[in-house]
């Protein structure tokens, strides 16, 4: 049996408005030419919209896979838990609702740090757990078979440290929060030379 993102791909732009896209752009600061990762993202309906020179689009459901390749987008299945790319192969990571769905975050926090250049940008865009209703949108999704861990941006920021990065801005709306991530800074002194 299809999963539930794939049974509803062909409709999903249909369903679902645009975030904030200059918002997303300004924050991504992708540089010129740059590659951008478009994780947990679905049809591609969100960076289809934010210039750069490549985008992939990697999603866990293979319908909504086959939906962004109807665009022209390069795309994969993958889990985030273990991303099919290199080290520092992306400028930008965007998350755009996805991350709560995510079944284990910690380790997807330290797959997109490892995949991301260490000048680049992760932007996750989730809902705001604090907001009245989210408890019961996430019951409700957790209800229907979906994975569904919404957390404050506070604790998604206390992640990202432990799995090394920083937090760069936190932007709150009235039913969803967009944070905005790097790799962090070795000190001068702790890196590691070869022998």
């Amino acid at each position: 049996m299809a999963d539930p993102f794939s049974r509803i791909a062909r409709y999903y732009d249909r369903l679902f408005g645009l975030p904030d896209v200059p918002a997303l752009r300004r924050l991504l600061a992708l540089p010129a030419g740059g590659q951008l990762l478009d994780l947990g993202g679905g049809t591609g309906r969100i960076s289809r919209h934010v210039p750069c020179a490549h985008v992939v689009v990697c999603d866990a459901a293979a319908g909504m896979v086959a939906q962004a390749r109807l665009k022209g987008l390069g795309a994969c299945q993958g889990a985030a838990e273990r991303l099919p790319f290199a080290d520092g192969t992306y400028d930008g990571i965007l998350v755009v609702d996805a991350f709560h769905h995510f079944c284990d975050q910690q380790p997807a926090l330290r797959e997109m740090l490892r995949v991301l250049q260490p000048a680049g940008r992760l932007v996750i865009v989730e809902p705001d757990i604090r907001r009245p209703l989210m408890p019961l949108l996430s019951w409700g999704e957790r209800r229907l078979g979906l994975s569904s861990t919404m957390l404050p941006p506070a604790l998604l920021g206390q992640m990202l440290a432990a799995a090394g990065g920083e937090v760069l801005a936190v932007e709150e709306g009235p039913f969803s929060y967009r944070l905005a991530a790097r790799p962090a800074a070795i000190e001068p002194g702790l890196a590691v030379s070869g022998a």
